[in-house]
């Protein structure tokens, strides 16, 4: 374990980053200098699942979660005699704006717990998409799409999943716990990659994805007076935990494609906040089904170990995010937008002018 996180510490340059770059040069494409921090937009994945299938699984009901017996098991995972890699996963996007086109700056992190620190692994990538067949022809690192939203999508969760497999995969990390911030199903653009989970479990490496807000109404719609009664899962969730627990676990069916399965349940951590949604592919839920009332208190650890009563983080999570997002400063945006040429939005064109 130890040799193996000392080569875990660096930052990777997507292999298309600087060509990328040189293309817009050369094609005298300029893109204004200031970005627009950007997370993709969840509404449409709500809409999409909303018409999956969703079944409990066991007994509906609440379950009281143990934040000593959390710190506990952490601390047996990162210094017992069987350690086990802890890891997590979260990413910071900067978008910018033109008349011909976007661009998408992605850093890509995931962490490491050690004992007493955190080791990270970034990966920075640069795509440029415009609907222009003119412009695409300047270079094959400008890329044509008639949706650029879906586009981006795919490749972000492509270059995500890729991030993961060469930390964890290629590392021979087995039998490890990764949390990764978002969900595990996200429409149709996400579930193109969802069977590459599969290769985590294969390998006993436990994915669990955080959701922190949603509109989701898949529990409630299986139930008529449920369905009067609550806006949406989360008001659900909130109204039915207290601080300190969790619902029973539900399976959703993908709606499309009955192969595209996940395992979720609602954790509150704190009075006054909006429970989190907890997932987890269903393969790797039926192969760690003991130990997850274990998982549990251990995230319910990790989340107090954070606390931030306003927005409930498990803190691996945290730090990734801090991470990816000092990683996408090092990227002289300003400098690299000079240097190129496209014209810039009305409103984005105001940077131009210090």
């Amino acid at each position: 374990m130890e040799e193996v996180v000392k080569i875990l510490n660096k930052l990777i340059l997507h292999e298309s980053f600087n060509k990328t770059i040189s293309a817009l040069k050369n094609s005298n494409i300029r893109l204004p200098q200031d970005p627009e921090p950007f997370k993709f937009d969840l509404t449409s994945i709500e809409k999409y699942e909303s018409t999956g299938r969703v079944e409990p699984i066991g007994q509906m009901g609440a379950v009281n979660l143990d934040g000593k017996k959390g710190c506990d098991i952490c601390q047996e995972k990162l210094t017992g005699k069987d350690r086990v890699a802890l890891s997590a996963y979260d990413e910071s996007i900067a978008k910018f704006y033109a008349l011909e086109g976007a661009a998408y700056f992605t850093s890509h992190c995931i962490v490491f717990l050690e004992k007493s620190m955190y080791i990270p692994i970034s990966q920075l990538t640069m795509y440029f998409y415009t609907k222009s067949q003119e412009i695409h022809q300047k270079s094959p690192f400008i890329r044509q799409t008639e949706n650029i939203g879906r586009e981006s999508e795919l490749d972000y969760y492509n270059d995500k999943i890729q991030l993961l497999k060469s930390a964890l995969l290629d590392n021979d990390l087995d039998n490890s716990i990764v949390l990764i911030d978002g969900p595990l199903i996200a429409g149709d653009a996400y579930t193109s990659y969802i069977g590459e989970y599969r290769k985590f479990t294969d390998r006993g490496i436990l994915p669990v994805f955080f959701v922190k807000n949603s509109d989701s109404n898949l529990v409630i719609n299986n139930d008529e007076d449920m369905k009067k009664k609550y806006n949406s899962d989360l008001h659900w969730s909130n109204s039915a935990l207290k601080p300190g627990s969790a619902t029973n676990f539900f399976k959703y069916t993908d709606p499309y494609n009955n192969r595209n399965t996940k395992a979720f349940c609602y954790l509150k951590a704190f009075d006054h906040t909006s429970p989190v949604r907890i997932e987890i592919p269903t393969d790797a839920y039926a192969k760690n089904e003991e130990s997850l009332s274990s998982i549990l208190n251990l995230i319910y650890y990790l989340i107090l170990v954070q606390g931030d009563l306003r927005n409930p983080q498990a803190r691996p999570i945290a730090i990734a995010e801090k991470f990816a997002r000092s990683t996408l400063k090092l990227v002289n945006f300003e400098k690299i937008m000079r240097s190129s040429g496209l014209q810039p939005t009305m409103n984005e064109n105001r940077g131009f002018i210090r």
